[in-house]
């Protein structure tokens, strides 16, 4: 039985959290040059521990590496551009960042599709949001 689930909590981030460490000036040439550290609370650590969470979620380097690549990709001018041509395609932004970024981004959605609280976070981590 596990303590706490991130999914049916508000402010996930009070009992686990994502952060990218790069390890050097080239982090976003290859999956080695960074990692993700995992934080969390005593409350979480039991889940840590029986999930193996630190290593399963070494594992998706690449999906990180990918996040950091749009980063550089989409500006907030290109992101603002892409909306205004698009016009009618997407019912709103948040739509379109969901789209644009391959996952959710919102605290209030991250139960929806794998991977999202570590979408969330390494957003979050790179000063996107």
């Amino acid at each position: 039985m596990f303590d706490v689930s991130i999914y049916d909590i508000k402010d996930s981030d009070k009992y686990l959290r994502f952060i990218i460490y790069p390890n050097n000036d080239e982090f976003m040439s290859s999956i080695d040059n960074f990692e993700i550290k995992l934080d969390y609370s005593q409350e979480f650590e039991h889940n840590v521990e029986h999930l193996a969470l630190k290593s399963l979620y070494g594992t998706h380097k690449d999906y990180v590496l990918e996040i950091m690549k749009k980063k550089e990709i989409y500006t907030k001018a290109l992101i603002g551009e892409i909306y205004e041509n698009n016009e009618g395609l997407f019912s709103s932004k948040e739509e379109m960042l969901i789209a644009l970024y391959g996952n959710y981004i919102e605290e209030v959605d991250i139960h929806k599709r794998p991977l999202a609280k570590l979408t969330k976070d390494s957003y979050s981590d790179l000063g996107i949001f």
